[in-house]
Order: C-alpha cells, then sequence, then structure tokens
C-alpha cells in the first residue's frame, strides 16, 4: 500500500508546502496551489504562441473562461472589436487575450476506426465476424464526401491581444 493510498484512506490531514490544508482526496496541493500552478503553465502556453493585435483580427473568437482549474474557450460570433464593443455595453471589462478561430470543414465519421474501436472494445466469440463492413465503410465514405458542415476550431498558434496592459500586467503576476 502505497503512503497516498495510507493518507487517503485512513482520513489523515494533509498540508501542501505552502501550509494549507488539502482537502481534495487525490491531490498532493492545496486548492490555491494547483490554480496557481495551473495559470503557470497556462502562461508558459501563451508565450510560445503568434500574438495579434485586436484591431489586426478580423475572425471570429473563442474567450477564455475560467471553469475550476482549467481555462476552457467559449466561441464568440464577433471579431475583437464586437468583443470589446459588446461587454463594454454589458458594464463588464473586455477579457485582455482571445484566440482566433478557424473555419474548418467537417470530415464526417472515420467509420473505419469507429468499426475498429467497437470490435476492440467487445469480446468476439472466436469465428465471428463483422459482415458487410467494406460495403459500409463504402457507404459512411460516400455519405461523408456529400456533408457541407462548416464548424470553428481554436486556432492553438496565436493569441488576439485585446488589451495589451493588462495582458503584460497579469503575465509579469507571480
Amino acid at each position: 500500500m502505497t503512503l497516498m493510498h495510507q493518507l487517503i484512506t485512513n482520513n489523515i490531514q494533509r498540508y501542501c508546502a505552502c501550509g494549507e490544508e488539502i482537502k481534495t482526496k487525490k491531490s498532493t496541493h492545496c486548492v490555491k496551489c494547483l490554480k496557481k500552478q495551473n495559470e503557470k503553465e497556462l502562461k508558459e502556453r501563451l508565450k510560445k504562441l503568434e500574438q495579434v493585435k485586436a484591431e489586426d483580427c478580423l475572425t471570429k473568437l473563442f474567450v477564455p473562461v475560467l471553469a475550476g482549474f482549467s481555462v476552457l474557450a467559449k466561441f464568440f460570433d464577433g471579431n475583437a472589436k464586437q468583443l470589446i464593443e459588446k461587454y463594454k455595453s454589458e458594464g463588464k471589462e473586455p477579457p485582455w487575450y482571445a484566440y482566433p478561430a478557424l473555419e474548418k470543414r467537417w470530415e464526417g465519421l472515420p467509420i473505419a476506426e469507429i468499426l475498429d474501436c467497437e470490435i476492440d472494445f467487445i469480446r468476439l466469440k472466436p469465428g465471428s465476424k463483422v459482415i458487410g463492413r467494406e460495403e459500409l465503410i463504402k457507404f459512411v465514405t460516400e455519405w461523408n464526401q456529400q456533408q457541407k458542415i462548416i464548424y470553428y476550431a481554436k486556432d492553438r498558434t496565436k493569441i488576439v491581444i485585446i488589451d495589451q496592459a493588462r495582458f503584460d500586467q497579469w503575465m509579469a503576476e507571480e
């Protein structure tokens, strides 16, 4: 039995390196330190991205939204200028950065991979086999080619700087 398992099962109080009590059973850090670590990792990722000025960004955006310990990105159907106007009209501070959206075409269902995964997941009786596999793959492949679905994905190579001063201040914070 590992030390961590003993601590969890015996309900022994555990403390983070900062001195705070650890309240989650499977963690080795307190909530405050987990958030700090996640923010540090986010900043390191953002430093590596190409920065685009808000006025130069005409694409739709993904706006960062804090969700527990993670930062998710919520789609915004407008450009940076429209985002700033929306937040100001609601009496809110706009975010200091966002992600540009890429327009992509949906490629359809990866039917061969779906079938392979399903077959790997279940236990086939010896001698059993999928009947009509090639015909199904051909049908779905043709169906996929007829689809005209366009969607937006977060561009993971760039960030749009909406408020340079606030962004720089946040990035400099420890």
